[in-house]
């Protein structure tokens, strides 16, 4: 079953990259969409920025999410029966996609290519670790502890 999840994982982000590459063009983190943004004055607005590895939080952001989410909970509507176990791989999956949709967003937009997925080049990744964004790494070790639950 975890290969098939896996599967789907990958095959999803690839499908979403290309969706958001259509909607926000070569403008990531939803520059130029009229969307609103987290107040950075706010507490909550500076926590979820530092969640978010120092991005802003946007409405495009957070309602893709959420529905990218509920998708990756339609198995519990299909007769699959909750438990923590199937919890915590849905959203370990779910972080892993996510993660691997924004690297796919990079890799298929033809006004970056993986030539410059590199930090000058993405100023919405603002740390970085070698050649990935903290953020990956960090999503890794989170999804894999997940997955181990």
């Amino acid at each position: 079953m975890l290969i098939q999840f896996l599967i789907f994982i990958f095959v999803a982000a690839i499908i979403l990259a290309i969706l958001e590459i259509q909607i926000e063009g070569p403008c990531g983190w939803a520059k130029n969409l009229p969307t609103w943004r987290s107040n950075p004055k706010k507490l909550s607005s500076r926590i979820l920025c530092f969640l978010l590895n120092k991005k802003e939080l946007t409405g495009y952001h957070l309602s893709l999410w959420a529905l990218t989410l509920f998708f990756f909970h339609l198995p519990l509507f299909w007769g699959i029966k909750w438990s923590i176990s199937v919890e915590t791989t849905i959203v370990g999956g779910f972080l892993l996609f996510l993660m691997v949709e924004d690297f796919l967003w990079f890799v298929f937009n033809p006004a970056f290519g993986i030539s410059k997925f590199k930090s000058k080049n993405i100023p919405w990744h603002k740390n970085w670790w070698g050649p990935f964004p903290r953020g990956y790494y960090l999503t890794t070790i989170l999804a894999l502890i997940l997955f181990s639950l």
